[in-house]
């Protein structure tokens, strides 16, 4: 996998974050298998390791609502700059 999520993961993870409890059990449980089982990359768990919080669920709503206003923007997500915040 290249080191960049499609608009279509980066809505996924946040639609996932803001609106799924169980998903988001799961991330703070086991990120990798969370990610799995949600058809995104693996390579993201360490991200997630990495923070001492997810984002809350209205921030990840609020970020995905801001992603579809601007969806004539090519969007592409590199991880390792989603690590570095």
């Amino acid at each position: 996998m290249a080191n960049e999520l499609t608009p279509q993961q980066v809505e996924l993870l946040l639609d996932r974050l803001g609106n799924d409890d169980n998903f988001r059990a799961a991330v703070s449980k086991d990120p990798a298998a969370a990610l799995q089982s949600a058809g995104l990359p693996v390579e993201l768990a360490a991200c997630f390791q990495k923070a001492e919080t997810l984002p809350t669920k209205q921030a990840a709503v609020a970020a995905n609502q801001v992603l579809r206003a601007k969806s004539n923007v090519t969007l592409s997500m590199s991880i390792h700059k989603l690590c570095d915040r």
